[in-house]
């Protein structure tokens, strides 16, 4: 029997070998002793200042990268997303740390951009003036 979904490969349990960690990096990193990974996936602050969220302002990208980088093996994947319009503070805040960077990913999707108008008309409604 070969069913890693539900921990069991043969006959044997299979000891846990992940971890979700719900913390503050910088923090977290500080506390760990010992433990290296070899990928990391996480989803940061993407510094806009979302609806006024004090933890959506002040990222410091080389700073995280500089706490995760000790706890990585040589060769370690970290795959991170970012927002729009600062992924790449996030991309040069890493490589500063001392991070390579392989190769971008980006998902991009739009909305709520206004249709095409006809600026004559806007330019007219401004100005007050009457079309026939």
């Amino acid at each position: 029997m070969h069913r890693t979904n539900l921990g069991v490969v043969g006959s044997k349990p299979l000891k846990k070998t992940w971890a979700i960690y719900n913390a503050k990096l910088e923090e977290w990193a500080g506390d760990n002793r010992g433990l290296q990974f070899h990928a990391v996936l996480c989803d940061p602050p993407y510094d806009l200042g979302f609806m006024g969220k004090h933890w959506d302002k002040g990222a410091d990208y080389k700073a995280w990268g500089s706490a995760i980088l000790p706890h990585l093996y040589p060769g370690a994947l970290v795959l991170m997303f970012g927002g729009t319009r600062t992924w790449h503070r996030l991309a040069a805040g890493m490589e500063d740390a001392g991070f390579e960077i392989w190769d971008t990913l980006m998902w991009l999707h739009g909305q709520g951009f206004p249709k095409a108008q006809d600026i004559s008309k806007l330019i007219d409604k401004a100005n007050g003036d009457e079309r026939e």
